[in-house]
């Protein structure tokens, strides 16, 4: 009697040690598809915005029974609305004073009415890619009568294979109801892409640069490469934007230790 007592309390322990396994394997499945879910949801929403993310929204809520809205990505996401207008080229008189413009943008925030001009000269790779790249920012300043002046100007040159536009955002990260501008592009070159992202607010400048290699997966980049004007000492909210952005949009990994000279 004794002999079935002990087999009968060793089964009840093992059954009760495989039922915790299986607990805490479930658990840690259950951990990683939310993880899963969530950064396809991010990732969507950093690249392509709301309106194209709605599926992955969906299913996001009805994998793991939690809600979107309580997501960090999806609370920056929200946080960054700016609305803007692509006013035709002849409607803004400052297009008057530039060739080669490719893009504007129009939007109002606390520092007035502001305007992005985009330039960009062909002729560089086949003669069809930008040789250049430069963004003027203006905002109507009250001290000199509503008149535009510059905010910032950024420009970027490549006289081989040439430069594409990837992106431009607005957004309002840290909620002072001053607009940054993200803008994102690529220099191509026969063996090695250099591709960047560049932030303005309010005439300060933060920079990110990465290498992307043909034949490889993703590429590596530096967030505090550019001393003064790096990300290193951007609000947090600016950096972690920043890098997501550039992470979803290059499917680059960041390297600390990436050491590249700044060349503007």
């Amino acid at each position: 009697m004794k002999k079935i007592l002990i087999i009968l309390f060793c089964a009840s322990l093992f059954s009760s040690c495989d039922e915790k396994t299986k607990r805490n394997k479930d658990k840690r499945t259950s951990q990683v598809m939310e993880k899963y879910y969530e950064n396809q949801l991010c990732e969507c929403l950093y690249t392509n915005g709301p309106g194209e993310c709605l599926d992955l929204w969906k299913k996001y809520e009805k994998k793991t029974g939690k809600q979107a809205d309580d997501l960090d990505c999806v609370f920056e996401f929200e946080a960054q609305q700016i609305e803007y207008d692509k006013p035709s080229f002849k409607s803004i008189p400052l297009a008057m004073s530039y060739s080669d413009i490719i893009d504007i943008y129009t939007w109002k925030d606390d520092l007035g009415k502001n305007t992005l001009i985009i330039t960009a000269r062909k002729g560089c790779g086949d003669g069809y890619h930008y040789c250049d790249l430069r963004a003027y920012h203006y905002s109507d300043d009250i001290i000199y009568g509503n008149k535009p002046v510059l905010v910032r100007e950024i420009k970027d040159f490549e006289k081989g294979l040439g430069i594409e536009l990837d992106g431009v955002r607005l957004t309002d990260l840290d909620r002072n109801e001053i607009a940054e501008i993200s803008i994102t592009y690529t220099i191509r070159s026969r063996s090695v892409d250099t591709v960047k992202l560049i932030m303005l607010e309010k005439g300060e400048k933060y920079a990110i640069r990465g290498e992307s290699k043909y034949n490889s997966n993703g590429c590596n980049y530096n967030y505090n490469m550019y001393g003064r004007d790096s990300f290193e000492s951007a609000k947090s909210s600016f950096r972690r934007f920043a890098m997501k952005l550039f992470s979803s949009l290059y499917n680059c990994n960041v390297n600390d230790y990436l050491k590249i000279q700044a060349d503007y």
